[in-house]
């Protein structure tokens, strides 16, 4: 007999310090929220989730998961949620998401993993969310984005990922994108085919060369933040087009003190942030 439960709260227990069975939610093939976050899980058999088909949101965060087998997740194609934040993994096998037809929020962030293969998320076509921070990537696979066609939100900060080639971001669908405390030096025709782009935070990163052209066709761009870093002058401002003017308001989030010349002039955009700065006149001459 199965049991009718929709949620199930097993958080902040000891799980994981005994052994969990295989098939410990089997009759529990209605659920559709799972919370097993702040526990002692240290790995999870294959076949845990098998039974729950339902399953919508699961909670795995801030336990000491140190890998996922690749059959773990495989008969979850309701799940839109995935929380798997604080935990100890490293790596992850290509196919360990591939089931998750619906995923669209996927939190990974402060594990351990040093590098991701360019295929893990190939069958993720659902996801908007995408939470990478506080681990140990040292680059991102060129592929890695090629079939999210609907990620919006990507957040890559606190890694020590030194590049972001413009191949990363050919089929671009982002909204927002944090790289922030990472080991970035240029930036280089990155965003050339992020048109939606509203908001890249860049700050805390080692910054040496800008190009002008970096932000030339994200029309959308709002908010660009290169706060300490060692960016010190806008490389394009004789030429004084949109994307210097954007360039330009990235580089008062260095203390700038001063606005570039037709900073307002040409530019069709409707926000436009400076805030946090040591700006003491505007020159729209």
């Amino acid at each position: 007999m199965n049991l009718e439960l929709h949620t199930l709260d097993l958080s902040s227990n000891l799980l994981g310090e005994t052994i969990i069975e295989d098939f410990l939610f089997e009759k529990l093939d209605k659920l559709e929220i799972l919370k097993l976050e702040s526990n002692s899980i240290v790995s999870l058999p294959e076949k845990i989730f098998n039974a729950n088909k339902n399953l919508v949101k699961l909670f795995l965060n801030n336990n000491s998961i140190a890998s996922l087998d690749k059959n773990i997740f495989l008969n979850l194609w309701k799940l839109e949620n995935l929380y798997l934040a604080m935990n100890d993994i490293s790596e992850i096998n290509k196919h360990t998401f591939d089931s998750l037809k619906s995923l669209r929020m996927l939190s990974l962030s402060k594990n351990k993993l040093t590098s991701l293969h360019e295929e893990i998320l190939q069958n993720l076509n659902q996801l908007t969310h995408l939470y990478l921070q506080d681990n140990l990537l040292t680059r991102l696979p060129r592929g890695l984005l090629r079939n999210a066609d609907n990620l919006q939100y990507l957040h890559l900060d606190g890694n020590k990922i030194s590049s972001l080639p413009a191949e990363i971001f050919t089929s671009c669908t982002l909204v927002s994108l944090g790289a922030s405390n990472n080991q970035l030096t240029k930036i280089e025709n990155s965003f050339e085919h992020c048109s939606k782009l509203m908001t890249i935070d860049l700050s805390n990163n080692q910054m040496l060369s800008v190009s002008g052209d970096s932000f030339k066709m994200a029309r959308s761009l709002q908010f660009v933040n290169l706060k300490n870093t060692n960016e010190q002058k806008c490389k394009n401002c004789s030429e004084p087009d949109q994307s210097c003017c954007l360039l330009c308001s990235a580089e008062y989030q260095n203390k700038e003190t001063g606005c570039p010349n037709q900073l307002f002039g040409r530019s069709s955009r409707s926000h436009l942030s400076f805030h946090d700065n040591l700006i003491d006149f505007l020159d729209n001459k």
